[in-house]
């Protein structure tokens, strides 16, 4: 068709769009306004967040036009897109072949901040630490004018915060707040150093203000709705408990029929739904407490969400998707062939995609990659795991009353004796985390919700009880969660409900 057999009303569309190879051609265009065009409308659908779509216009710019201006920024968002789906083999591929193509462009510097994050999706040992933070720290050096340096000065913070170098992360981030002030990364920054202070004695209202900092700049961003949900933690534990008690009772969650099925565990789902656990599956029910679905299961112990954003349930012989197949969880035996765990009490899943899992056969606590293949083991006994956003893991032993702490590469790190200064344990039924590292313990036998600092030697920071005869008593309880503002979803036995604290 020409341009001239157009009905009037089309006539504006000429030059004529004829489709070649897959992508869209202008005749008369060159090469490279045809790339440019490609790569908007990959920018396009990235900002509808359609996805695979802008993949496909990315990879046809990197087909058809490897020499134009944009074939670099068509190859990071590939990166980036490979990298978010957790391909971590066709992102560092993606990024090397940037790197080797364009090494003059203007893509390179953001292709190193891709290489610092798909190492740590891999993994984090203490190399992998060191080889991340050497990436993020030659975009500074190399590309001090590059949009990716306040992006890289960041990530490095996040970095030595997780490898528990908080005085350094610190300096990090406050370089980003001082030189960016108004910019997503500084939000971000304020939110680590905020992360930080909080774990450091003396320092809560200090963190507080930096997260006042974040909503006052954009209260409508993401990072803002994070501050105001940390700001909740932080008032509840170290001033509103200076006052009186740290949490107060706000409303029941029955399910439907008025009741819940007699609760496991509890734990959030992707999209922040209560997952109730019974020995026959997984109700997953909304904040108002409408039944959303049951993912059904046999001798069910947990569920967790995987970094796919996948509910999965623990069972006590292997591991559940929602969607596929269960998966047997086998530890190598010497001279023998591998053996599966069939007694399985807990499982938590780490930033990298692996698992660690704690078996009641073997009084012992397993370590595996994302494929399930064994990494290492942990002699203790663990009934419940909690993990903060470190990879620490906390695993309570219920017979001896006591709480281990196991670093990411699994060391112990510390304990939570059965009794210290202010506290004494008499039948603690399960542990979690909040946002910022504190450590909640529910114990059925005292009634209580104690609440301690995360880092070691662990220090009880504040505790609360109801009254043992209201319906909301501590006591008959058998599991809890906190949610991302620090409120605790408690489950009663008595009332067969959960009770919200706030």
């Amino acid at each position: 068709m020409t341009a001239h057999r157009l009905r009037p009303r089309w006539r504006a569309l000429a030059p004529v769009l004829a489709v070649v190879a897959g992508t869209f051609v202008v005749r008369g265009q060159s090469p490279e306004e045809l790339a440019r065009r490609q790569y908007a409308s990959g920018v396009a659908y990235l900002q509808h967040q359609q996805t695979s779509e802008a993949l496909k216009d990315f990879e046809a710019v990197q087909r058809l036009y490897p020499s134009s201006s944009v074939a670099d920024d068509a190859l990071l968002e590939i990166a980036r897109y490979r990298l978010q789906a957790f391909d971590i083999a066709a992102a560092e591929e993606a990024i090397t072949r940037l790197r080797k193509n364009y090494p003059a462009s203007n893509s390179v510097p953001h292709a190193y901040v891709l290489a610092a994050r798909a190492t740590l999706t891999r993994r984090r040992e203490p190399r992998d630490l060191d080889g991340a933070l050497a990436d993020l720290e030659r975009v500074e050096r190399l590309f001090h004018s590059s949009t990716a340096v306040p992006e890289a000065v960041y990530e490095a913070g996040e970095v030595l915060r997780y490898a528990g170098r908080c005085a350094e992360a610190d300096a990090r981030y406050a370089a980003v707040v001082t030189a960016y002030p108004r910019s997503v990364w500084a939000a971000r920054a304020s939110l680590g150093r905020s992360a930080c202070m909080a774990q450091a004695p003396g320092r809560a209202f200090d963190a507080m203000l930096g997260l006042q900092r974040v909503v006052d700049v954009d209260g409508a961003s993401a990072e803002a709705a994070i501050a105001r949900d940390w700001n909740t933690i932080l008032d509840r534990l170290y001033f509103r408990a200076a006052r009186g008690a740290p949490f107060a009772y706000a409303r029941p969650i029955a399910g439907p029929g008025g009741k819940l099925i007699a609760a496991r565990a509890l734990a959030f789902g992707p999209y922040w739904e209560l997952l109730d656990v019974g020995e026959g599956g997984v109700s997953v029910v909304t904040a108002a407490g409408s039944l959303s679905r049951v993912i059904p299961g046999q001798d069910v112990r947990g569920a967790v969400a995987d970094r796919r954003g996948t509910i999965v349930l623990v069972l006590k012989s292997g591991l559940l998707p929602e969607r596929g197949p269960m998966r047997a969880v086998l530890v190598p035996r010497a001279g023998n062939e591998p053996k599966p765990l069939n007694d399985i009490t807990a499982a938590v899943v780490l930033s990298t995609g692996g698992w660690v899992v704690a078996d009641r056969g073997t009084d012992a606590i397993y370590r595996f990659g994302p494929t399930l293949a064994n990494t290492g083991l942990t002699a203790q006994r663990a009934d419940r795991l909690a993990l903060n956003d470190r990879d620490v893991v906390a695993a309570l032993d219920r017979q001896k009353k006591e709480i281990a702490f196991m670093a990411p590469d699994g060391r112990l790190a510390g304990k939570i004796g059965t009794r210290g200064t202010g506290w004494e344990f008499d039948n603690p039924v399960d542990i979690a985390f909040d946002p910022l590292g504190h450590l909640y313990v529910l114990d059925e036998g005292t009634g209580t919700i104690d609440v301690f600092s995360g880092t070691m030697p662990a220090t009880l920071l504040t505790r609360f009880t109801a009254a043992d005869k209201s319906l909301a008593s501590l006591r008959d309880t058998s599991a809890f969660a906190i949610d991302r503002a620090g409120r605790a979803y408690v489950y009663s036995r008595r009332a067969e409900r959960v009770h919200v604290y706030q």
